[in-house]
């Protein structure tokens, strides 16, 4: 799935964004740089997921992981979402999304 939406998934504070590839269990972003992907870049794809999750599309639950793909230095990062704290989930959900309680469904 290339160039996918959040329909469902937005809120009052992040009301648009959209995503470059999804695979059948990673969701990726494509990023040229000449770095390593920043803690902004991270936080922007994990925002993805979990706006995907709260999403209409079926698609994002079978999601496992989450990823960059460099094609300038053709360098893959990859992390399971199931690493995740759910602190850290949670803390994104409401503080930087702006979900309320309905984050919760994730731990099903």
């Amino acid at each position: 799935w290339e160039g996918f939406t959040f329909e469902g998934g937005y809120t009052p504070v992040v009301s648009y964004g959209d995503g470059d590839f999804l695979t059948g269990d990673t969701l990726w972003d494509m990023k040229t740089l000449r770095r390593e992907p920043t803690s902004d870049h991270t936080l922007q794809l994990l925002c993805y997921w979990l706006m995907g999750l709260h999403s209409i599309h079926p698609e994002y639950r079978r999601i496992r992981w989450i990823g960059f793909y460099n094609p300038r230095l053709d360098v893959v990062y990859r992390c399971s979402v199931a690493s995740l704290p759910w602190p850290v989930l949670r803390r994104v959900c409401v503080h930087v999304i702006g979900y309320d309680d309905r984050w919760m469904f994730l731990e099903s």
